[in-house]
């Protein structure tokens, strides 16, 4: 009822909405259609790898308790819907100067999407993205990507919270036919 009032006037709303695994919108029975539609666009551009959901609707329950990002099972689903996101950043929206791909959620929260088309040798880039988040934690709200590290059979997923990095995970097999590195900052 009052989620575009909140991420409107409240930093910590937007901050926790651009920090979510996944998102759900709750008493969508008491607006009308518009309504909720106008804040899901919102929250999808202040987080725009998380799923949506509404209710009533999608089974709360089995939503927030059966569903984990970091579950194997559900994994796949999850690199498949962030990957087409960084793919809609990096071709879509409008860039900057230097052709980064940048969204403006608000005047504090900016998203954008990086993309290499070679193989990102692992340490160097472990050492920078350990000093990064070191030293830039608490501006960094999320950073979630798939990195192709030579030698490796598969990519190796990220995913990182403010001054948190979840250890890295090595997966089998890539989620589609690209094999580029893409990584996704919301900052």
């Amino acid at each position: 009822l009052n989620g575009i009032e909140q991420l409107g006037a409240q930093q910590e709303a937007q901050r926790q909405t651009a920090t979510a695994d996944r998102l759900v919108i709750t008493k969508t029975d008491l607006l009308d259609g518009q309504q909720v539609d106008k804040l899901e666009q919102i929250l999808s551009r202040i987080n725009p790898m998380a799923p949506i959901s509404r209710t009533p609707g999608d089974d709360l329950w089995k939503l927030l308790l059966y569903r984990d990002a970091f579950d194997p099972k559900s994994r796949d689903e999850e690199i498949r819907h962030w990957s087409r996101t960084a793919e809609r950043l990096a071709i879509d929206p409008p860039c900057s100067a230097d052709g980064h791909a940048w969204l403006h959620h608000s005047p504090s929260i900016v998203s954008f999407a990086l993309r290499v088309r070679h193989p990102i040798d692992w340490s160097p880039f472990a050492v920078w993205l350990s000093l990064d988040v070191h030293r830039h934690g608490r501006n960094i709200l999320r950073v979630k990507g798939l990195l192709d590290v030579p030698g490796a059979k598969g990519p190796i997923l990220l995913n990182a919270v403010q001054h948190f990095i979840h250890p890295p995970v090595h997966l089998d097999e890539w989620p589609d036919d690209d094999h580029s590195s893409r990584l996704v900052f919301i900052v």
